[in-house]
Order: C-alpha cells, then sequence, then structure tokens
C-alpha cells in the first residue's frame, strides 16, 4: 500500500512537471510567433 501510495505521487509529480514544461514552451512559442508577425508586419 504505502509503495503503491509512493508510485503514484512521484508520477503525479511527474505529470504536474510535464503539464508545467508545456504551458511554458507553449507561451514561448506563441511569444515567438508574435514576435515575428509583428516583425513581418513592419517589414
Amino acid at each position: 500500500m504505502g509503495w503503491f501510495q509512493q508510485k503514484t505521487v512521484r508520477s503525479h509529480r511527474l505529470t504536474l512537471l510535464h503539464t508545467r514544461m508545456i504551458r511554458i514552451w507553449k507561451g514561448k512559442f506563441f511569444r515567438l510567433r508574435q514576435a515575428t508577425h509583428t516583425t513581418f508586419y513592419v517589414l
């Protein structure tokens, strides 16, 4: 029981980290796309 609980907690933490990384990368990509869009508009 205890071991299983530990395993689920670890996997949950990994999932949280994964979602956070995805969110960060999405934000970076969106900002990059916006920047390229604005520079394209200026040119």
